[in-house]
């Protein structure tokens, strides 16, 4: 038995959380049974019309344990494992020890587990097992990219947004979600084989260490105060590359023809006020990501003073935003003329938007440091100023 239970523990999330599902759990079920024993003396009738079987809660529960199991144990998650494997000389052709990545039978075991808790059988337990494979290999698309995995990401993405777009469909999303699996993992080894890895500057910058303390919390680098920070030729490279930028914005036009190829006009209408704010806020932090701290070289006044209405050297910057706003604008109105269906317009939309927020240049480092403007402190914290 004991062997038994460090058999299943080896794929289980921490006490806490095991606790966290089964305590709503049990409350839901000793509500149940007294409901049952006392008002209704009926089961059903109980779980109809009062608060229905624990499926919302269970289905939750396989996400959550599908995101558990692609992140928990991988050491790029960990840096300190991710070093302790460094040092040890790990290979891939060795378990790792804290755990496996793949699927395994003990996660079987706990899916089969927690459908057995379902008063209702049929869809809802589909619903689950999808909800599980899921989320498990779009997270696992995380570190296939970090590792340098990145086109292989990108299938994994569009294969996930092609079940979505068959989401009334059951047995075609089973389909491709089960077919999308084998590529999946053999994607997981390869990264593997490439232990240990080449990982991006900006990566140890994300990192979470809970045991760190409040000193280690700090920015990494060391502040030169105003305005010497701005001026610094060493900063970071936050560089999109052109194709990366091109499949990025495919796929998010893909995802969102289909999430809306299978809803009805009034549900397509009513998240609509929220995807306009999320396409102004890109666009605005765009903008606030060039000309935060770069100013036009003169003021507003002086332009029309002197009749330079346009300068060239820093309204380049300007582009981009103007041109992704005109896009947001008229181009669904263009597309509307030639008969095009509202999720190809959205699609076609947030596709355009987003290629050119990510890939209309300047480049960002030699908009910095060659730009036509003046440097100015924005929100920049006064205490870092230096006095003279």
């Amino acid at each position: 038995m004991i062997r038994a239970l460090r058999w299943l523990w080896l794929v289980l999330p921490p006490g806490w959380a095991v606790a966290a599902f089964f305590l709503p759990y049990l409350l839901y079920e000793a509500l149940r049974l007294w409901m049952e024993l006392r008002v209704f003396g009926t089961g059903p009738r109980f779980e109809s019309d009062v608060l229905g079987p624990p499926t919302y809660l269970i289905v939750a529960t396989c996400v959550a344990y599908g995101g558990f199991r692609a992140i928990a144990f991988h050491p790029l998650f960990r840096p300190e494992y991710c070093k302790w494997l460094e040092l040890t000389r790990w290979t891939d052709r060795k378990p790792l020890p804290a755990g496996p990545i793949h699927l395994v039978v003990q996660d079987l075991v706990v899916i089969g587990l927690l459908l057995a808790l379902m008063h209702t059988w049929g869809m809802a337990i589909l619903q689950a097992i999808l909800a599980f494979a899921f989320v498990y290999q779009l997270l696992l698309v995380i570190p296939l990219w970090v590792t340098g995995l990145r086109w292989r990401s990108y299938a994994i993405l569009f294969v996930l947004g092609a079940a979505i777009w068959q989401s009334q469909n059951a047995a075609a999303v089973v389909t491709i979600v089960a077919a999308l699996y084998p590529f999946t993992y053999l994607s997981l080894r390869r990264s593997l084989e490439r232990f240990p890895w080449q990982l991006p500057d900006w990566w140890p910058r994300l990192e979470v260490k809970p045991d760190a303390t409040r000193e280690d919390r700090k920015p990494g680098r060391k502040y030169l105060g105003w305005p010497y920070d701005l001026l610094q030729p060493l900063r970071p490279r936050w560089r999109i590359r052109l194709c990366d930028g091109t499949a990025a914005s495919v796929l998010l036009g893909w995802w969102v023809y289909a999430g809306l190829s299978h809803v009805s006009d009034f549900e397509r209408d009513s998240p609509l006020p929220l995807a306009w704010f999320l396409i102004f806020g890109a666009i605005a932090w765009r903008a606030v990501l060039y000309c935060g701290n770069y100013w036009w070289p003169i003021s507003l006044w002086g332009r029309l003073w002197t009749g330079r209405w346009i300068i060239p050297r820093y309204d380049r910057v300007l582009v981009a935003p103007i041109l992704a706003l005109a896009v947001l604008f008229f181009g669904p109105v263009v597309m509307r003329f030639l008969h095009v269906g509202i999720p190809l317009q959205a699609a076609v939309t947030v596709a355009l938007i987003a290629w050119i927020l990510m890939n209309m240049g300047p480049k960002l480092i030699v908009w910095q440091l060659t730009g036509g403007h003046r440097i100015h402190p924005g929100t920049a914290d006064k205490r870092l100023f230096v006095k003279l």
